[in-house]
């Protein structure tokens, strides 16, 4: 049996293997009976470490079928196309949901959709009811977006803890509450103090981590949510007072002070991801000191509320989207007709992206095809019913697709509009 070339590999990159581990391996791995003089094997390297990686596979394979290889035409390359119109909507709509307002006043449905640029996707978002801050016997509505950079860590810590602080500083209001509605005030204050506390946790904890003796995996782990970031906004419902709005987080080396930054540096032998990115060098320029607003809900008169990550606002304005709801409304109301003739654009090629075809959203491509009016939103965003242009943006995957859009999350609410039904 030749297998000079992989056993030299072994031999140089991991030390001695004894001959007895390929024999025994080679025969149950390469053989469906007696191995004979004549046995060969064939090896093609088209990048270094193949040889290698092959015999490493023998010596850690435990099955003993090997799987059948079939047979494939070698006429043309076997090469999936771009997505038509129908998987289009499959793509835009896989990950969607709507959910009915049943159990909390005045919110009558809402919508959540997301679409992937980066593998994996960065945003983050949570939704639905939890008792509220003061009284247990109430419940409130809270939907979130984050907006993660530099990896998801960051994204997914605030999807799991965020409301947990924001909530524990409500609570320190429910005295308050007690005498009477408590100030709209200080519930701002409260919402921003859980935004703060948590990124203060986040960014101490990491400098205790740091500077600890801690393996160098762990401290990897523990420093992700750190040193990656994430823009956050987050929206709770309260049936009585309102809505808070507020938003921001992370970045560690934004904050850090660049002492402590070359100190890590210099601990974690200088790993890429512990590395700065950019000259930073008079840190801290970042704090999670949010924005919070309020904004009276009447439950009797029609409103909605978007929130989505900037994935969605790169290609849209705040009117723009505020428009296309309002049209998806409209559409709800009327009996929805297919009639609509094909809109006809000029031929396209990837040149377009970048010229000759408005990668905003634009007016006149506007359509309204789909049920999840956050996919609504989605779709326009992305190209409306120029299909080749929405089409050709799907069709890029990660790393090539953020050339053409970014992660985009998207959450609808509608408050006072009844008669939405889940087509």
């Amino acid at each position: 049996m030749m297998l000079s070339i992989c056993a030299a590999r072994l031999r140089t990159r991991l030390g001695r293997v004894p001959a007895s581990i390929f024999r025994t391996q080679t025969k149950r791995s390469l053989s469906t009976g007696k191995p004979t003089s004549n046995s060969k094997l064939y090896v093609a390297i088209a990048a270094s470490g193949a040889s290698i990686l092959a015999a490493l596979w023998w010596l850690n394979t435990t099955r003993d079928d090997v799987p059948y290889l079939e047979n494939v035409s070698t006429e043309h390359l076997l090469i999936e196309p771009g997505p038509d119109e129908e998987q289009v909507s499959r793509i835009l709509s896989q990950d969607s949901q709507s959910f009915l307002g049943r159990d909390v006043a005045g919110i009558t449905r809402y919508y959540c959709a997301q679409l992937a640029s980066n593998n994996p996707c960065e945003d983050r978002l949570i939704h639905g009811k939890f008792d509220a801050p003061w009284d247990d016997a109430k419940q409130w509505m809270v939907w979130a977006v984050f907006d993660g950079h530099v990896g998801s860590q960051t994204a997914e810590l605030l999807k799991n803890q965020l409301l947990s602080f924001v909530r524990h500083d409500l609570s320190k209001l429910k005295s308050l509450s007690n005498t009477g509605s408590v100030p709209e005030t200080f519930i701002q204050r409260a919402i921003n103090d859980g935004f703060v506390n948590l990124d203060d946790s986040i960014i101490k904890s990491a400098s205790r981590v740091g500077q600890s003796e801690e393996s160098l995996k762990d401290k990897v782990k523990k420093l992700a949510p750190a040193w990656s970031g994430s823009c956050a906004l987050l929206s709770l419902y309260d049936p009585v007072t309102g809505i808070e709005v507020s938003r921001a987080f992370g970045d560690g080396q934004w904050k850090w002070s660049l002492d402590f930054q070359q100190d890590v540096q210099r601990r974690s032998f200088g790993p890429a991801p512990l590395t700065p990115k950019y000259d930073v060098r008079t840190p801290p320029y970042l704090t999670a000191e949010s924005v919070v607003t309020s904004t009276k809900i009447d439950p009797t008169k029609p409103s909605f509320l978007i929130m989505a990550t900037d994935g969605l606002w790169n290609t849209l304005s705040s009117q723009q989207g505020v428009d296309l709801v309002g049209k998806w409304l409209e559409s709800q109301a009327a009996e929805r007709t297919n009639n609509k003739s094909e809109p006809a654009y000029d031929s396209f090629d990837f040149g377009h992206f970048w010229k000759g075809v408005h990668w905003r959203f634009v007016e006149k491509r506007t359509t309204i095809q789909d049920d999840n009016v956050a996919v609504h939103l989605v779709r326009n965003a992305l190209g409306g019913d120029h299909h080749e242009l929405i089409a050709g943006r799907l069709a890029f995957s990660s790393p090539f697709a953020r050339r053409v859009r970014d992660d985009i999350t998207v959450q609808v609410a509608f408050f006072g509009i009844p008669g939405l039904k889940k087509r």
